[in-house]
């Protein structure tokens, strides 16, 4: 609000008055960054070596004007080439995010895992905002920001899943939270990986529960490594992780009375690792229960039943199978059918 302070006068009397007046601008913020290689790279949202892909910068304009500028991006990074260092901002409205891609080429000799780092400055005279952005290359780095769970193989099966929230983030603007539990509950989310060498995982987590009784859990291996609760910050936690296979989960699980906070934790900002190249297992059949006979008091040839569950993300058509009858191993079967029956005389 800007006051005037207004006098009329004249010959034999004056008058005062104030005027108050509500001026408007923009106020505007950088919040994010993220890789989106639909377009002209191979559209799976991860900066591959000697890929063209665009970098997303999301502007949020929380004042109360409309305003218009350029946008300037830099990096001293030999490994990225920047195709369009400079674009036109667009309109950017008032209580609005504008996205604003500008397109970038990385080197086919980028190491995957290396870290590239981009200074991006808004310009919109005399509005100048700046800020810093860092991205690993590679698959090896995932900060929700494309607002998914598919691009990594998580595996999200729980009856009350973890979701993608926009409410709390440590960097950038989405992050994952755990799935809304009651009590005597949990939910977990889930990744394997196999790692070429002895290597290290990080990640940013954070808290909101009953302290000592509701606790978010990091699991490497089966083995817990990471138990807390209570108001937890943003904090940062690394793990050891050793050569081969490595199952990493975070579960969120509630004890049976009351609840406090906001009753969940939220994950963020997972580097997988630091330098050891690795993969992800996209592929996860398990045995979910196996059906035997009614008790019927004499047995002849009868079926078994093996329910099993595919808890990956590629969709199988087929699969071996190994079963042992008294400690004797029959030959691998092949099966074509995700519902399948054992001949075993009892």
């Amino acid at each position: 609000m800007v006051t005037f302070n207004l006098l009329l006068k004249d010959q034999l009397s004056e008058k005062h008055y104030s005027i108050d007046i509500c001026v408007h601008a923009p106020y505007l913020q950088i919040i994010n960054c993220i890789v989106d290689d639909k377009i002209v790279g191979n559209g799976d949202f991860i900066p591959d070596p000697g890929e063209t892909f665009n970098l997303v910068f999301k502007v949020r304009n929380q004042g109360s004007s409309n305003i218009n500028g350029q946008f300037n991006i830099s990096s001293s990074d030999n490994d990225l080439s920047l195709v369009q260092p400079s674009v036109k901002s667009g309109a950017l409205q008032f209580g609005q995010i504008t996205d604003i891609p500008v397109m970038v080429k990385l080197s086919e000799t980028a190491p995957i895992g290396s870290l590239i780092s981009v200074s991006s400055l808004l310009d919109c005279s005399p509005y100048i905002v700046n800020k810093d952005f860092s991205f690993r290359v590679g698959k090896v780095r995932e900060s929700f920001e494309s607002s998914s769970f598919k691009i990594f193989p998580w595996i999200n099966i729980s009856p009350k899943p973890w979701i993608i929230d926009s409410t709390k983030s440590y960097d950038g603007n989405l992050s994952a939270r755990s799935g809304t539990i009651s009590n005597n509950g949990s939910t977990s989310l889930v990744i394997r990986s196999i790692y070429a060498s002895d290597d290290s995982v990080k990640f940013f987590y954070s808290v909101s529960s009953e302290p000592n009784y509701d606790f978010l859990s990091f699991k490497l291996n089966g083995v817990e490594v990471l138990k807390n609760s209570g108001e937890v910050p943003w904090s940062q936690a690394a793990f050891p992780v050793s050569a081969g296979l490595n199952k990493m989960e975070w579960t969120y699980a509630k004890d049976s009375t009351e609840s406090k906070g906001s009753d969940c934790a939220w994950v963020d900002m997972i580097d997988f690792t630091q330098s050891s190249p690795l993969t992800y297992i996209q592929r996860d059949l398990q045995v979910a229960r196996i059906v035997v006979p009614s008790d019927k008091g004499q047995y002849g040839l009868e079926n078994i039943g093996v329910k099993v569950l595919n808890v990956g993300k590629d969709t199988l058509n087929g699969f071996n199978l190994a079963y042992q009858i008294d400690g004797y191993y029959p030959p691998v079967e092949q099966y074509l059918i995700t519902r399948l029956f054992l001949m075993v005389i009892l």
